[in-house]
């Protein structure tokens, strides 16, 4: 086992079967769409291929204490300021919208999804679905 997929199976550990499913989902497809996934610090990166290094489109961060539940976070913010065309962060945001289980702050600059009970199947399908889309435009 590789250094990634040990860091893949710590990350999951402590999540419970709801969680654990959404995130190995996610892992799975963003591997499976030609995307990269770097442990940074106590979350995982899910990098795409952007003018000859890597980008970073989500986080994926494990639960930090009682009030913080895992979640999946689009850094908006970091995008634009990393030169990527603005007409596609805001095409990006715009489509973020739709996603059922993004925070209501989808405005600000980096809208999260709470991994929770709440985060159903088709939430994350459409969370990653919407993500590979938009490293594909970069």
């Amino acid at each position: 086992m590789d250094a990634i997929e040990e860091r893949l199976e710590r990350f999951l550990v402590p999540l419970n079967d709801h969680q654990r499913r959404a995130f190995a989902y996610a892992f799975r497809t963003w591997r499976e769409g030609g995307g990269a996934l770097v442990a940074v610090g106590r979350g995982i990166a899910l990098q795409a291929p952007w003018e000859g290094r890597r980008l970073t489109v989500l986080w994926a961060y494990g639960p930090a204490g009682r009030n913080r539940p895992p979640r999946l976070e689009a850094p908006l913010g970091t995008l634009a300021r990393s030169s990527v065309p603005p007409d596609l962060v805001e095409s990006w945001r715009d489509d973020l919208t739709t996603v059922s289980g993004m925070s209501s702050s989808v405005d600000g600059a980096n809208p999260t999804a709470s991994v929770s009970d709440g985060f159903d199947d088709s939430d994350a399908r459409k969370l990653m679905e919407s993500a590979l889309a938009f490293a594909r435009r970069i």
